[in-house]
């Protein structure tokens, strides 16, 4: 089981903070409106 995480499910003053970060100055700029910021996967048993 896996959950991606996307800029949109990221509180707007977290948002802000992550763009600052990358040098961008909107989620579109690094497609990060299309891709997710990353994926958190739970561990096979």
């Amino acid at each position: 089981m896996s959950v991606e995480i996307y800029i949109c499910d990221l509180k707007p003053e977290v948002q802000e903070q992550v763009l600052s970060e990358l040098n961008l100055s909107s989620d579109k700029d690094g497609n990060y409106d299309l891709f997710p910021l990353f994926v958190v996967e739970k561990p096979e048993p």
